[in-house]
C-alpha cells in the first residue's frame, strides 16, 4: 500500500470512528462486526437503511474519484438486491445513502460531476455532503 493510500485509509478510519460516535450515534457501526461489509459502514436498524460513509479530499487535483464510482455501483446493487451480507451476517436493506465528508472549501469539478451522478442514481436526499467534520 502506498503512503498516500495508507494515509487516506487511516484518515478515513479515524473520521469514521468519530462519525460513529456523533453523526451516526444509534446506528449499527458495521466495522465493529467485520471490517469487510462491502460499501456499507453504518446501518439504521429501524428504517433498514445502509449508509456508506466516505471521506473525500475535494482539494485533490487530477483525480477521477474511481473509488467513489465503484462504491456507488455497489450501493445500487445492494439497493436492488435488498440486502448486504458478509460471512453470513446479513442486513435487510430498504434504502441506501451515501454520506460524503469533504474537505472544507473544496472546489473540484470531477467531484461535483460525481455528486450529480450519485444523486441521479440514489435520489437527491440520499447523497449527503458535509464539510463539518465530526468532533
Amino acid at each position: 500500500m502506498s503512503d498516500s493510500v495508507s494515509g487516506n485509509f487511516a484518515r478515513g478510519a479515524i473520521m469514521e470512528a468519530k462519525a460513529a460516535a456523533t453523526i451516526f450515534k444509534g446506528y449499527e457501526w458495521l466495522a465493529e462486526i467485520t471490517p469487510f461489509f462491502k460499501a456499507v459502514d453504518f446501518y439504521d436498524k429501524i428504517n433498514l437503511i445502509a449508509v456508506s460513509y466516505k471521506t473525500v479530499n475535494g482539494l485533490a487535483e487530477n483525480t477521477k474519484f474511481a473509488n467513489l464510482y465503484n462504491n456507488l455501483k455497489d450501493l445500487m446493487l445492494i439497493k436492488q438486491v435488498g440486502k448486504t451480507a458478509k460471512y453470513g451476517d446479513d442486513r435487510i436493506v430498504k434504502g441506501v445513502q451515501m454520506y460524503l465528508q469533504v474537505t472544507p472549501g473544496y472546489k473540484n469539478a470531477a467531484f461535483d460531476a460525481f455528486v450529480i451522478e450519485a444523486r441521479k442514481e440514489l435520489g437527491e436526499a440520499n447523497v449527503i455532503i458535509s464539510s463539518k467534520h465530526p468532533e
